[in-house]
């Protein structure tokens, strides 16, 4: 019996057993790639992490900031005339003043027992002198020379003793008018009473300190010498004071020298500590009274020039073999599409403030230059771009 052809245009039929192995095959080939991909994914998120950024173009910007103190140019110290009680305080601290107007009264009631024993004793002398006038008018009546000799001296002691007591006398009463009472000797405000009711002033210290309005203020802080470097006589200070409801004043830097030692109650006190410099800044408002807390800020600008590169400082690294250098971030066409790689260069730093360098070579515009990343970076490794990463600086 004879088998029939198969028709023209009839598949032939495939084995099953190739039909297996083509699908063996097909699911073998995309396991494959689908291993491939995912251990390119597990190294991918294997790889250090790190940012970039380009270079861009601008400006430097120094900023010191500080405290201080806001100072009258002149004040004056008044003391009392004797160490007598203070009986009455007139004004307190902060109070403002006028030229002459009372500020306290010291109990003179001891002064004035004194005097009355003063005159008195002068008194007793102007007696004795008169009495001695007389005998020595009697001696010259009776003709006794030797008595006359002996009188006129006593009569010239007794001159002396009443002219230097009448000169006592008179130095303690006016004294006593003087100094009463204290006054302030110009308009102002009251910045320190060194004194209290029934207590007495230390000699040679001043009870009372007026700041004068008239001759203005200047802001005073104390930096150290390396905060100072950039600081020059004229430059600009913005001084905020909190106590004028955060008033920012414009204030101009009048001097920067080694801070003088105070001495108030005209006792020398320690030295300041070394490397210190005190920057005074003049300054004005109509508020002011003295003795304001203050904060500071100085900015300075770099000249714009074309060739400004910057970089953030997080950028610049340094080692003993590179130097100063950063990393320069590499494209390169992997498998599975493009790679990141790193490369050291070498760079020159112009300037610094603190958040960008000034850089003089090394780097091209347009360059990714990396900006973040651990220790393990080198030169030459695969990393990982942070998505994030912006493009310019």
């Amino acid at each position: 019996m004879e088998t029939a052809a198969p028709s023209k245009g009839t598949a032939a039929a495939v084995p099953p057993g190739r039909r297996t192995a083509g699908r063996l095959l097909l699911a073998f080939i995309a396991t494959l790639l689908l291993l491939t991909l995912f251990s390119n994914t597990l190294l991918q998120y294997s790889l250090p992490q790190v940012s970039v950024k380009m270079p861009i173009q601008g400006m430097l910007q120094y900023k010191k900031n500080g405290s201080g103190t806001i100072k009258p140019v002149e004040t004056f110290e008044l003391r009392t005339e004797a160490e007598w009680p203070i009986k009455e305080l007139k004004v307190k601290v902060g109070d403002s003043v006028r030229k002459n107007q009372p500020l306290l009264e010291l109990d003179t009631e001891e002064a004035r027992n004194t005097l009355d024993t003063e005159e008195l004793s002068y008194q007793q002398l102007k007696i004795n002198l008169e009495k001695l006038q007389l005998d020595y008018k009697q001696a010259v009546y009776n003709g006794d020379e030797q008595q006359q000799d002996s009188l006129a001296l006593d009569l010239e002691s007794a001159r002396l003793s009443l002219e230097a007591q009448k000169l006592k006398v008179n130095r303690l009463r006016e004294k006593i008018s003087r100094g009463s009472v204290m006054t302030s000797s110009a308009d102002g405000v009251v910045t320190e009473l060194n004194v209290s009711v029934g207590g007495v002033v230390p000699a040679g210290t001043p009870a009372v300190k007026v700041a004068s309005l008239a001759g203005g203020f200047l802001f005073h802080a104390v930096l150290s010498e390396e905060e100072t470097e950039l600081l020059r006589v004229g430059d600009a200070l913005s001084i905020t004071v909190p106590e004028l409801d955060d008033a920012s004043l414009q204030g101009k830097i009048q001097s920067i020298q080694t801070p003088a030692p105070e001495s108030p109650g005209g006792k020398e006190e320690n030295p300041p500590a070394s490397g210190q410099k005190e920057v005074t800044a003049t300054v004005s408002d109509k508020r002011l009274r003295g003795g304001e807390s203050a904060t500071f800020e100085w900015v300075r600008k770099t000249q714009q020039k074309k060739e400004n590169m910057l970089l953030p400082l997080s950028a610049i690294r340094e080692s003993e073999d590179d130097g100063t250098f950063v990393y320069l971030l590499e494209e390169r066409k992997g498998a599975l599409g493009t790679e990141y790689y790193l490369r050291t260069s070498k760079v020159t730093v112009k300037d610094t403030d603190d958040k960008n360098a000034l850089i003089g070579d090394g780097v091209a515009w347009g360059e990714q230059v990396v900006v973040s990343g651990d220790s393990s970076l080198k030169d030459g490794k695969r990393v990982r771009v942070d998505d994030a990463t912006p493009e310019g600086g």
